[in-house]
């Protein structure tokens, strides 16, 4: 099986998949605005017409009356039905960057207009420990179904325009999915690079202290889509 985090189908208002008579997902592009939800690839309804259950759901892309796919809205409640199954869009691109079927170029690429979770200490604040190489890096999962490889406080939902906004302007990286077989550790300066041509009000206005390396400590740690096209 592929590196797909799983398959689209297109939502009506109600929020329910739209099916063909038989049950199986509709093919055609919905006019107006919608959701198109990612459904893990080994999701079988038990019977035809079934509502998908939360914890199948990998997350959905919100799509204008243009047809036009916005940010991908990860689902916390996803359980992926097996490890081989990537956990969201980026889990999957860095999956086949790890086995050398895609570039880290094409890693960076998904990026702007991504949404991560970042671990948190008890005072709320951004955790910095040392990746495996050891650089000083945020520690960030791209779906909160990599947490469990993590003993942290917290997890804190934050996008990439507001992550980068954050970050100091040296000495701390981005060490991604922690302990997963494909993790990876991003500069700082690339990540910025990155959205440097997709900038948000977000990152033009980050609110709070920003993140530093002076809490660094070393974690207690044990130690896998595309989006909808627009019409």
């Amino acid at each position: 099986m592929g590196d797909t985090a799983g398959t689209a189908q297109s939502t009506g208002a109600d929020g329910a998949p739209e099916r063909t008579s038989d049950g199986a997902a509709e093919t055609e592009v919905l006019e107006g605005d919608h959701w198109a939800l990612l459904i893990d690839p080994n999701y079988e309804p038990e019977q035809p017409g079934d509502p998908v259950p939360e914890e199948a759901i990998v997350g959905a892309w919100y799509v204008d009356e243009g047809g036009v796919p916005q940010r991908f809205t990860p689902n916390h409640a996803y359980r992926p039905s097996s490890p081989d199954v990537p956990t969201d869009p980026l889990d999957a691109q860095l999956r086949l960057a790890a086995r050398g079927e895609a570039s880290a170029e094409d890693f960076v690429a998904t990026l702007p207009g991504a949404t991560f979770c970042i671990a948190l200490d008890e005072d709320d604040s951004a955790i910095v420990t040392r990746a495996p190489d050891g650089c000083p890096s945020v520690l960030v999962v791209t779906a909160l179904a990599h947490a469990h490889r993590l003993h942290v406080p917290s997890w804190q939902e934050i996008t990439a325009e507001r992550l980068a906004a954050l970050l100091p302007a040296e000495g701390v990286d981005l060490l991604f999915n922690p302990g997963a077989e494909a993790s990876v550790r991003l500069g700082a300066d690339e990540f910025r690079h990155a959205l440097a041509q997709e900038r948000s009000p977000a990152a033009e206005d980050p609110g709070g202290s920003g993140i530093t390396g002076a809490g660094d400590r070393r974690n207690e740690q044990v130690a896998g889509g595309r989006a909808p096209s627009g019409s």
